[in-house]
């Protein structure tokens, strides 16, 4: 594993409801050798049944956005220049 990687605020936290995940400190590389971090939901997502403290997919950092309810899940991959 890489270096971990825990603060997953940026410009897209959603300003009524706060930050929608963390990351969990586990990484692991993509394909192309980009640092991809593990998920944790922080608030439960109620329209794709999230809940606070489930484990999503793995994501490069700033690839989903904490407003809304999108969800990377499970061994999902979000990477390169793809947003969510």
């Amino acid at each position: 594993m890489s270096k971990n990687i825990r603060d997953s605020r940026n410009a897209t936290e959603d300003p009524v409801l706060g930050p929608k995940y963390v990351f969990t400190g586990r990484t692991r590389r993509s394909d192309r050798g980009e640092l991809l971090c593990q998920i944790r939901a922080v608030r439960d997502l109620p329209y794709t049944g999230v809940k606070k403290g489930d484990v999503g997919g793995w994501i490069a950092k700033g690839a989903l956005s904490h407003r809304g309810d999108c969800w990377v899940a499970e061994n999902a991959m979000v990477s390169g220049w793809a947003r969510v």
